[in-house]
């Protein structure tokens, strides 16, 4: 084989390899926005606590962690938090650890529920914001303020 075949088969590799990430993120993406979505509009029709959590998803991150995916974003930013005092302790953490910790705390949400701790519409309402931080995080977009 030439020298050229060679480099355009690595090339070509590479390419792939960056189209199935990029494919995966905006899944995992998808999955976070109808999650917010969904709450949101939970919220609006005063749903219970565990109607809302066994709506929720989490089949893509699932899958992802199975993979050993990660995310190579840039660290949360300043003008992403866009002045809310709650994230300020996140600044400069990675898309991949925001992520964790937004299914992890879905995963302790269900596991309360399980336990019968039913109410759990604080836990929920902070999940809806951590949700929309790592959404706009991952879009790269601040996080919008109220008129």
């Amino acid at each position: 084989m030439s020298i050229y075949k060679e480099l355009y088969d690595v090339f070509d590799k590479e390419r792939n390899l960056k189209k199935a990430s990029d494919a995966q993120l905006r899944q995992l993406q998808f999955e976070i926005e109808s999650n917010i979505h969904y709450m949101a509009s939970a919220f609006k029709q005063r749903l219970p606590s565990d109607v809302i959590v066994a709506g929720l998803e989490n089949c893509v991150f699932k899958q992802l962690m199975q993979q050993s995916y990660t995310i190579n974003a840039k660290p949360l930013k300043s003008s992403t938090i866009n002045g809310y005092k709650e994230f300020e302790k996140y600044l400069h953490w990675h898309a991949d650890k925001l992520i964790e910790r937004a299914y992890l705390r879905l995963h302790l949400l269900k596991k309360l529920i399980a336990a019968g701790q039913h109410d759990q519409q604080l836990k929920l309402k902070s999940l809806f914001r951590f949700f929309m931080l790592v959404h706009y995080h991952l879009a790269d977009k601040a996080l919008p303020r109220r008129q």
